[in-house]
């Protein structure tokens, strides 16, 4: 069975669909069957893979759609990616409860038949993000060296821990400028929190991946951040058998 990673934070702006797009393509460029489950109306993920908005996790969920017809081949060899779909975030807030439940299905389903599957979706803290929680053997936790975002980290981790007790968290520095900040705080409120990689920099050819639709290691494969995601990719991958989701 794959292994399930979701990436989650309350609050936007913070590198979170960045980090899923680089770490799933690098991962899957390694040799890993990987699956982006893009969970974001707006489709950041599929579009930042190079991939054009096509029927995917709203037709899923809404019974006119199967994953292996909505899951599309990226620039990356092993990666494939399910965009939203048209018209998810309504659909979802119409059907709330039968979107919980196909989703749990759908993740599932997913697991069964990838290496890995990394789950991106809008920010948020609602019961949507902590059923992703439940299914997920590791939360991944974009967080840049500012106070509001660790804030963010805090509640969006004693909301969902009540129903993920046993699944680890993961955080990793983002946006940072000018040097490395000091290491994160391995307790955050109740959680502890995994510290992993070097911080991400913000770096000007991360908005330039996006524009061209291909990760950042296609486009830049010397930049900083690039260098960054490599060695946060590794890190992600270890001790799996400590995880459980």
């Amino acid at each position: 069975m794959g292994k399930v990673y979701a990436l989650v934070n309350q609050k936007g702006g913070v590198g979170k669909t960045t980090s899923a797009v680089n770490l799933a393509a690098l991962l899957a460029a390694s040799g890993k069957r990987t699956l982006l489950l893009d969970f974001d109306p707006l489709g950041n993920a599929t579009s930042g893979c190079g991939v054009s908005q096509a029927r995917g996790c709203a037709e899923i969920l809404a019974g006119r759609g199967v994953l292996s017809e909505a899951a599309c081949a990226t620039v990356v060899t092993g990666l494939d990616v399910v965009p939203p779909g048209k018209d998810l975030a309504t659909w979802m807030h119409d059907h709330p409860d039968l979107a919980l439940s196909r989703a749990e299905q759908l993740i599932d389903e997913a697991r069964s038949k990838y290496d890995l599957v990394f789950v991106d979706a809008a920010p948020g803290a609602t019961a949507f993000h902590i059923a992703l929680a439940a299914r997920a053997d590791r939360i991944l936790v974009p967080c840049p060296p500012e106070p509001f975002p660790e804030q963010s980290l805090q509640a969006l981790a004693e909301i969902v821990r009540r129903s993920s007790a046993n699944t680890m968290w993961v955080a990793f520095r983002t946006l940072v400028n000018g040097t490395a900040p000091p290491e994160g705080s391995p307790q955050i409120g109740s959680l502890a929190i995994h510290w992993i990689g070097p911080p991400v920099p913000r770096d000007p050819w991360v908005p330039e991946a996006q524009r061209q639709g291909k990760p950042l290691y296609l486009v830049a494969p010397s930049a900083r951040a690039t260098h960054a995601y490599v060695a946060i990719a590794k890190e992600v991958t270890k001790h799996e058998g400590t995880a459980t989701g």
